[in-house]
């Protein structure tokens, strides 16, 4: 055997009567090496794609829960524009029935001294409020049981003073313009404007 590092021979090792050949083992070595580096390099890719696609994932499902919870806000939102709007026309129909009931009972119960008193004091068996028509129904009879348990919340009648078959001279009196009604006053007003 010659000296190694001088030597251009092959380098066989001849250790108890095996032979080893070293270039063959350095080059066996060598594919190991690079199977072994590509193999990592394999494996940092494919887990550089799972992370990416992991955090791809992430990203959808974050978004989804975003857009369900926006989608909960908006319907929470909607449903508070609803109750709104349906507490104003509730309000709306109450006041305009209030308004129809009150007209009522001025139109039946002209003689009161306090109109709220009134409406205050009907009966709720008598009156009957329809909401889906706006209207009220029984206000006439309400008032005239008023009128007959509760007297005293309307201005006595008075009677005309009598002498004799006539009215007393103070009865005669003509009602001046502000004590008449207004369909006396467009009487009134049409007879002047006959009279020009």
């Amino acid at each position: 055997m010659e000296n190694h590092e001088g030597g251009n021979k092959p380098e066989e090792v001849q250790v108890d009567e095996v032979k080893v050949d070293v270039n063959s083992l350095q080059e066996q070595l060598n594919q190991l090496k690079q199977t072994n580096e590509r193999l990592l390099n394999e494996s940092k890719e494919n887990k550089n794609k799972y992370r990416a696609l992991r955090d791809e994932v992430e990203v959808k499902q974050q978004k989804n829960l975003e857009e369900d919870e926006r989608w909960k806000e908006l319907l929470d939102i909607e449903k508070n524009k609803n109750h709104e709007i349906t507490s104003k026309l509730d309000s709306m129909i109450n006041t305009a029935l209030k308004k129809e009931v009150q007209f009522e009972v001025a139109k039946y119960a002209s003689d009161a001294y306090d109109l709220n008193d009134i409406v205050s004091n009907l009966p709720s068996d008598l009156v009957k409020v329809d909401k889906e028509n706006l209207s009220v129904a029984g206000v006439q009879e309400a008032v005239a049981k008023i009128k007959e348990q509760k007297p005293h919340l309307f201005k006595p009648e008075k009677p005309a003073q009598m002498i004799g078959n006539r009215p007393t001279p103070g009865d005669m009196k003509p009602k001046t313009f502000k004590e008449m009604s207004s369909v006396e006053q467009d009487a009134e007003l049409v007879e002047l404007l006959k009279q020009m």
